[in-house]
């Protein structure tokens, strides 16, 4: 149990957070009518281990690179329900906005079962959790490959446009705009929301770079959360310790993760360990026809 290191105001406390238990953001009021305790704490959970392998070195080609000041996403309420007007099914075409990754899932056969009636679109409980996981997995792994190709690793991972066209296909090019966005070492926080179109499932997160503090008056102000044209991450130790975060004010370590948090709500002896379930996801993902794009203004 963590101590709330600052006073919220009434009208952050539904947005931002920094409350004794990381799970109390899951539990969303007025938010995405399909999601639920479960989706939410994969989205986080998955975005963060892969965030922590980032830092460790360990998803990147070269295997001695690690990075510091990589911040640990939280889940947001408040994101989830913008995410949720993107993922709308009368939404014909998305307004183009920073920080939004999306995925469109359609079945090979027939129509797709309502995402809450139970699952997520697979039929049971186990394969929409493999599915989710298998999904956020994509966004880093098949980013970080299909850079290896460029001098992105050897160059300040500086996060330019002209790399979207060193892929041969639509797809590669995909795979390196949704690394960039979920890959951005600034980003602390995360929401999502999906909608049940008919043939397709769509699927929007939308991303958060910042600190709780400027949530309101930055969340919606045009070049928040960018990462093109600047550093995605910096090469460097990994925190073990408060003092080696300094992106926000106030931030701590979670040393075993080797993440920074964007207030004290991180302890040295927290960690999230990865239960890979089945072989299911890897499978379902395969024969999944979808869609990725993030979307910039």
């Amino acid at each position: 149990m963590h101590t709330p290191y600052v006073k919220l105001s009434p009208n952050l406390v539904s947005v931002s957070w920094a409350f004794c238990d990381d799970n109390l953001s899951l539990q969303c009021t007025n938010a995405s009518p399909n999601m639920k305790f479960l989706f939410r704490k994969i989205i986080r959970d998955e975005h963060n281990y892969f965030r922590s392998l980032l830092s460790r070195g360990a998803l990147l080609p070269e295997k001695s690179i690690r990075l510091t000041n990589m911040y640990r996403l939280k889940y947001s309420c408040f994101l989830e329900k913008e995410a949720m007007n993107l993922s709308s099914c009368s939404t014909k075409t998305m307004k183009e906005g920073r920080g939004v990754v999306k995925y469109i899932y359609q079945p090979k056969h027939g129509k797709v079962k309502p995402l809450n009636q139970p699952c997520f679109c697979v039929g049971n409980p186990t394969a929409e959790k493999n599915m989710l996981k298998s999904l956020v997995e994509s966004w880093y792994t098949e980013g970080a490959n299909a850079l290896k190709s460029t001098n992105f690793f050897t160059n300040g991972f500086i996060a330019r446009r002209d790399f979207y066209s060193v892929g041969k296909t639509i797809e590669d090019t995909q795979k390196i705009r949704r690394f960039f966005q979920v890959a951005f070492a600034n980003l602390t926080q995360v929401g999502c929301a999906f909608d049940t179109c008919n043939t397709t499932i769509k699927l929007v997160c939308r991303y958060y770079a910042g600190s709780d503090a400027n949530f309101l008056s930055l969340v919606k102000k045009e070049g928040n959360g960018r990462c093109v044209g600047q550093p995605l991450f910096k090469a460097g130790v990994p925190c073990i310790y408060n003092n080696q975060c300094s992106t926000y004010h106030n931030s701590s370590c979670s040393s075993f993760q080797y993440l920074c948090c964007d207030d004290h709500r991180c302890t040295p002896y927290e960690n999230y360990v990865r239960n890979s379930g089945s072989k299911s996801g890897p499978v379902l993902m395969l024969q999944a026809i979808g869609v990725f794009s993030l979307l910039w203004i």
